[in-house]
């Protein structure tokens, strides 16, 4: 086999375009976006906690009214209901002994 000079020449031009053709490739294809994917667990759990943020504000109205019925002496608990919720409170703390 006879190798000629402008045969080395052509094969190094070959490689060099297709080398070059290569990194042009790469850097197309390296323009990828970021991309994010949330599990139905992550949706499940952010649902739960748009609900625990919606019940705090709920709380807050809660505990705001029963400040102001105490500030203005028109919260009234009848003595029986609190006396059932002391007995329950009292038999809850002997059960988990």
């Amino acid at each position: 086999m006879k190798i000629t000079a402008n045969a080395s020449v052509n094969a190094a031009k070959v490689y060099s375009k297709n080398s070059l053709k290569n990194i042009n490739e790469n850097i197309k294809g390296s323009k990828k976006y970021d991309s994010i994917e949330i599990s139905n667990e992550g949706g499940k759990i952010a649902k739960y906690v748009s609900y625990a943020n919606d019940t705090i504000d709920v709380r807050q109205k809660k505990v705001e009214d029963l400040k102001n019925k105490i500030n203005t002496r028109s919260y009234n608990v009848s003595s029986e209901d609190l006396a059932s919720e002391i007995l329950k409170a009292i038999k809850e703390e002997r059960e988990s002994i």
